[in-house]
């Protein structure tokens, strides 16, 4: 059931997520929320047994919610949660009601709700019975029923179930019981004009569209808590890294500024390695002074130009195949309007676009990227240290920085890219060429 079913404003009442996500209000135990801008749930991983929590981590024998099972002091029940559960079903069959599968699946099993921790204390509490929840309020005969709650109360979750067995969790800072909209309604009319609005504010608000929605986003949050903070007198155990998911929710807070310092750091701390298949380093070339290079038209030869010569570089094999000194009478074969060099050898005649680390020959002639997907990047995260990664196809910066290699990492200024083929590509720095290429696609 989504928000837009009932006639209920959409918030989601939760705690911080420190260094990500802070409260509203100041010395807040919950904050408001709006739904519709928290991070976006796997809810193709929703098929009601819960695999994703099990994957996540065993259960825990403390700080969980466990507590409602009628084993402590805390429990609102005289039985154990699985058999307060099987209460509930009857209730609900009495009602012509039929109870979520994943709500019944979850309260039954203490290898699941074993699983679940909380910042605030909050435990598992069902209801004695439905409350059916007025029509102007949903729009349908619909009923609520507790299932947990907030260690002081100060917000408790119910399920939303209708006769068509739809449901959702709806939030609200009022316990109810049986004819508690009744009483409100004869004590407003009976105050008539002394009724404080105040009072009528039996607030309700949608907050998941489905019981397992719920569970999945109070389990995250709640990890993620507390393995931000630092270890407490009351959990002084060292907690476990985020995972995967857990980092990816809490990033969804990250201001755009947070953000880039945090993949900064991520990209000062990579190393160069070989690239990925099927890229190989096929030269490594220094040089005294290098100024410029440039790629033959629809070619993966490389004319080079250093403090010496004119040079051309097979960009496939590395091999070299052609050298002319320079003749200091003659600088003819340079145009540095078009910033173009003639070519020798397998290149001659050619007008080669150049691009160097003089700041006079930038024309940025290479190419970033290949027709099937490879990406070069050149990224400063401290001037002026340059790294020069490679990406496979269809890899983000920001979601997959993990696949993307580092190919070379220089301390001046420094070009690079791909051939007018994509089978080969250089880095360039003023004393150093690299050039990588792989088979030709056939």
């Amino acid at each position: 059931m989504d928000a837009n079913h009932l006639s209920l404003g959409s918030v989601w009442y939760s705690i911080d997520l420190p260094g990500y996500r802070e409260h509203i209000e100041d010395c807040a135990t919950y904050s408001p929320f709006p739904y519709a801008f928290l991070p976006e749930v796997p809810t193709e991983q929703f098929q009601g047994n819960f695999e994703w929590l099990i994957e996540a981590h065993p259960p825990y024998h403390d700080t969980n919610l466990a507590i409602s099972q009628g084993e402590t002091d805390i429990t609102q029940g005289a039985l154990p949660l699985p058999a307060q559960v099987a209460v509930i079903e009857e209730k609900a069959s009495e009602l012509g009601l039929r109870l979520p599968p994943a709500w019944v699946q979850f309260l039954k099993s203490a290898e699941l709700f074993c699983r679940i921790r909380s910042v605030t204390c909050c435990y598992f509490e069902l209801g004695e019975s439905f409350i059916p929840f007025p029509v102007e309020q949903t729009g349908e005969n619909g009923y609520l029923m507790l299932f947990l709650s907030d260690s002081q109360s100060c917000i408790l979750w119910y399920l939303y179930i209708n006769p068509a067995g739809e449901h959702c969790i709806i939030s609200s800072n009022r316990r109810l019981y049986p004819g508690i909209f009744e009483d409100e309604q004869t004590e407003k009319e009976n105050l008539g004009e002394d009724w404080d609005e105040e009072w009528d504010a039996i607030h309700f608000h949608f907050c998941a569209s489905s019981f397992e929605e719920f569970i999945y986003r109070f389990w995250v949050e709640n990890e993620i808590w507390f393995k931000v903070q630092p270890p407490r007198r009351f959990a002084p155990h060292r907690e476990d890294p985020l995972l995967a998911a857990q980092q990816a929710y809490a990033e969804h807070y990250l201001s755009p500024v947070q953000y880039q310092g945090k993949l900064r750091r991520q990209i000062r701390q990579m190393i160069t390695q070989t690239p990925m298949s099927p890229w190989q380093l096929v030269a490594q070339l220094d040089f005294m002074m290098l100024d410029s290079v440039g790629y033959g038209r629809g070619s993966d030869d490389i004319l080079l130009i250093n403090s010496t010569s004119r040079q051309v570089y097979d960009g496939l094999t590395g091999n070299q195949l052609a050298e002319v000194r320079h003749d200091d009478t003659d600088d003819s074969w340079f145009d540095p309007v078009t910033l173009s060099a003639t070519g020798i050898g397998p290149l001659q005649d050619q007008a080669i676009a150049m691009s160097g680390t003089d700041t006079d020959i930038q024309r940025g002639e290479f190419r970033h990227y290949t027709e099937d997907g490879f990406v070069l990047w050149k990224i400063s995260p401290t001037w002026p240290d340059y790294r020069i990664l490679l990406s496979p196809p269809n890899a983000s910066l920001q979601e997959n920085l993990e696949q993307f290699i580092q190919v070379a990492q220089c301390y001046d200024a420094a070009v690079c890219g791909f051939s007018p083929t994509g089978q080969s590509f250089v880095v360039v720095n003023t004393k150093k060429l690299l050039i990588f290429s792989r088979p030709p696609q056939r």
